[in-house]
């Protein structure tokens, strides 16, 4: 395996080498950025993307053009524009995201991001709050994004690309950091109230300050209503409290609680086949609930000494249980239905800390070498029954060590080059009680990954970017019960590209992707020939390639306008993807695009801020997807166009809202599996009352 990886790095490097000579020609079309005048970039200048600070990059303060991989910054005026309960409603604007609607405040929208399928992305996509690690065991992601109340969110950092140098295997594909609002200054506030179709009730209340040296945030969101799915309904209540304490001017602590519950009637989607949809099949939905509290606590110290050395440190427990059930009818609506009764219960304790130094100027101004130690322990249990009889009973115990290091080499004032790597080792303990021949200790897992990247100012406002580096995804806890010799998946990651402030009206970041994705675990059952006993196969046999453009664009028109404009082109395949010749239910999947995510996405927006009015508009064009892996099922909407509408007026501390989300009703489907569908939301408003003090 180690040699797989070396050959695959340096065909990376020879593919960063060759993609960037054809960005060479490009970047003459920015040419006349650098010959902006320091006059027409002060006056009425608003498009500031790539001037925004992050930190989750490199775990320092860069800004967004630094960071040698594509950033995305969400601010908190941008999620308030979107008219919805979820906060993972606005990654449907982010380029190279497309978001699965299920309609249930809290329960966890899915995301699809380059090329990536939803469960394979949750468990590779790194959620923070302000920088501590959530690991979820949630089936539809990790569902920290809905429970941070709205008011409380400052706002959210989108790394793109591999972090598993700094984060570990949780950051195979990327990075979602939300930073908590935490003013300097004296208090403020703010109370919303909505109402919207499906008898949507929502109120946000928030309210953050400091005095000397205390400051805290305090917020919550209380949201109940139906949804458009037939007879679903929801509850959601969170709260957070934020405290920060200055302890003089060299030493900050910080820490967050967050509670948040959410509680689902009838949450199982219910997947129709044309057929069912037109005999209303629907109306025979399945009975069941879902309620799903959780608990997470944050600590960070950062202590500085002097101006060239920065000590942090992060921990957080997070406590997640998730209790599940439905009556089946006997419809044949859905899958699981054969008239059972399902039961399932979830818990997860999950620990983590981390300490990092970072050495600021060390070896040349501007130069940062950030090292540092992390430790997580998971602890979930699974129970699982079908009418009475128990299918699953089991606890997983994970430790992971890991020791980092990064160095961020200013070779020039306008170049800089970026090297660094992590080691992980995973312990993982399985207690089966259902399967005791199933139930191991101490199967022990370590991986490297090694990453590097580089930043150049070839013009004035223009950045070359590129990066390469390796992932990896340990076999879960069922997976190693089945077969306990399995390997981590592996992958070599590239990205190169350009980020541009073509003028003071446009800027751009436009980046080619690759993840060559191998070691893939797949499985398949076979039939014993002298038994007839069934017998399922765990093994690393899968190869994947993920590839593509993904291009992001902001505007300021002037005069009060704004827009963006972005465009994603994947195409992703399956390079070697079967089952042996003699599997009961043998598949071929090699050459075949990779499903469940629409290949060409395009999205825009437009919105005037002007006398008190805040109007826009926002679309996104989804292109036909596969709906199954054997490319044989196209989810039946084919292509389509959705357009959102917002509009607002704000008179001293008052202002009132109206959303309008499909304003045309387009009818498409939030997702679909083989030749059945799950429809997404018609048109629909909210509107939405806001006092600020």
């Amino acid at each position: 395996m180690q040699y797989n990886i070396r050959r695959h790095v340096m065909k990376g490097f020879k593919l960063i080498v060759i993609l960037a000579g054809v960005l060479i020609f490009i970047v003459p079309m920015f040419s006349f950025a650098g010959e902006v005048k320091e006059s027409e970039e002060t006056e009425g200048y608003s498009v500031i993307k790539l001037e925004e600070i992050v930190v989750t990059g490199t775990k320092t303060e860069k800004k967004v053009a630094e960071v040698p991989q594509a950033v995305v910054v969400i601010t908190k005026e941008e999620i308030e524009s979107t008219g919805s309960l979820s906060v993972t409603d606005y990654f449907q604007r982010v380029p190279g995201v497309a978001v699965h609607d299920y309609g249930s405040v809290g329960f966890g929208n899915q995301f699809y991001f380059r090329g990536y399928d939803y469960l394979r992305m949750y468990n590779n996509l790194d959620f923070q709050v302000d920088g501590v690690t959530i690991h979820s065991g949630a089936d539809y992601g990790n569902p920290i994004l809905n429970n941070i109340p709205k008011a409380a969110i400052d706002h959210i950092e989108f790394l793109k690309g591999t972090g598993a140098s700094m984060y570990g295997a949780q950051a195979f594909i990327g990075v979602i950091n939300t930073s908590i609002k935490r003013k300097i200054g004296a208090p403020e506030g703010e109370i919303s109230i909505g109402y919207g179709s499906w008898h949507r009730r929502y109120t946000s209340m928030g309210v953050t300050g400091s005095q000397d040296n205390f400051g805290c945030t305090l917020a919550a969101d209380l949201a109940k209503g139906d949804t458009y799915q037939d007879h679903q309904s929801f509850r959601h209540r969170t709260i957070l409290f934020a405290p920060t304490i200055q302890l003089g001017a060299d030493t900050s602590i910080e820490a967050t609680f967050l509670y948040g519950d959410r509680e689902v009637d009838n949450p199982f989607v219910t997947y129709l086949t044309e057929d069912q949809e037109r005999r209303d099949r629907r109306q025979n939905f399945d009975r069941g609930e879902l309620n799903a509290p959780l608990t997470f606590v944050g600590l960070g110290l950062t202590h500085e000494f002097g101006n060239h050395i920065q000590w942090v440190i992060k921990s957080g427990y997070y406590h997640e249980r998730e209790k599940s059930y439905l009556v089946g009818d006997g419809s044949g609506n859905s899958w699981y239905d054969w008239g059972w009764d399902y039961r399932s219960h979830r818990h997860l304790d999950s620990y983590g800390v981390e300490t990092h130094l970072s050495f600021l100027d060390l070896g040349t101004e501007g130069s940062i070498l950030t090292t540092g130690l992390e430790y997580h322990f998971d602890d979930a249990e699974q129970t699982t029954a079908w009418g009475g009889f128990p299918d699953k009973d089991a606890q997983a115990e994970i430790n992971n060590y890991a020791i980092f290091a990064q160095y961020e080499w200013k070779v020039m004032d306008k170049l800089t080059l970026t090297g660094g790597g992590r080691w992980d080792f995973f312990d993982t303990d399985i207690d089966d009680k259902l399967n005791p021949e199933q139930s191991f200790s101490r199967e022990t897992e370590s991986e490297i990954s090694p990453r590097a990247g580089v930043n150049w100012e070839v013009l004035r406002n223009v950045n070359l970017f590129a990066n390469v580096g390796t992932g990896f995804r340990v076999p879960n806890a069922y997976e190693l019960a089945a077969e306990p010799s399995l390997d981590p998946e592996e992958s070599v990651n590239y990205e190169v590209g350009v980020k541009a402030r073509v003028s003071k009206f446009w800027e751009t970041t436009f980046s080619l992707y690759r993840t060559d994705y191998e070691d893939m675990i797949l499985n398949w059952g076979i039939i014993d020939p002298d038994t007839g006993a069934r017998e399922n196969i765990w093994t690393n046999a899968g190869e994947v390639r993920f590839q593509g453009i993904d291009w992001a664009n902001y505007f300021n028109f002037g005069k009060g306008f704004s827009g963006y404009f972005h465009m994603l082109l994947d195409d992703s395949e399956y390079e070697d993807y079967k089952s042996d010749p003699g599997a009961t239910r043998p598949f071929d999947y090699s050459d075949e695009k990779v499903p469940y995510h629409p290949r060409t996405q395009l999205k825009w927006g437009l919105e005037y801020k002007g006398f008190g009015w805040r109007v826009g508009f926002d679309g996104r064009y989804y292109d036909d997807y596969y709906s199954d892996q054997s490319g044989d099922f196209k989810a039946d909407s084919d292509s389509y166009v959705n357009v959102d509408f917002h509009a607002s007026y704000t008179y001293k501390m008052a202002t009132l809202t109206l959303f309008v989300n499909n304003i045309f009703d387009e009818e498409y489907y939030a997702s679909a599996w083989r030749d059945m569908q799950n429809p997404a939301p018609e048109s629909n408003i909210l509107v939405q009352g806001t006092i600020r003090f």
